[in-house]
């Protein structure tokens, strides 16, 4: 893949909670899986609570919350979607 037009990311939205995440990133972020080399981007239209928080904070280096949603052109741009 050609890097020049910035870094590989997958967006999930949805139900984000601190069990639907840690699932994921769990499935996602697993040593066995070949290609890891993309960064994860959550959006949710509440804040993330204190765990989720926490969880977030951990994958800091692939993960990136952002509140808002999908349905929203604003936010949309605002993450650069």
């Amino acid at each position: 893949m050609d890097t020049e037009y910035g870094n590989r990311h997958i967006v999930v939205c949805g139900h984000i909670t601190y069990e639907s995440v840690s699932h994921f990133l769990k499935d996602f972020l697993h040593e066995d899986r070949e290609d890891v080399d993309v960064e994860v981007v959550f959006l949710h239209r509440k804040e993330p609570d204190l765990e989720l928080e926490g969880l977030l904070k951990r994958h800091y280096t692939t993960v990136e919350f952002f509140q808002g949603t999908m349905m929203n052109a604003v936010d949309l741009e605002r993450v650069k979607i």
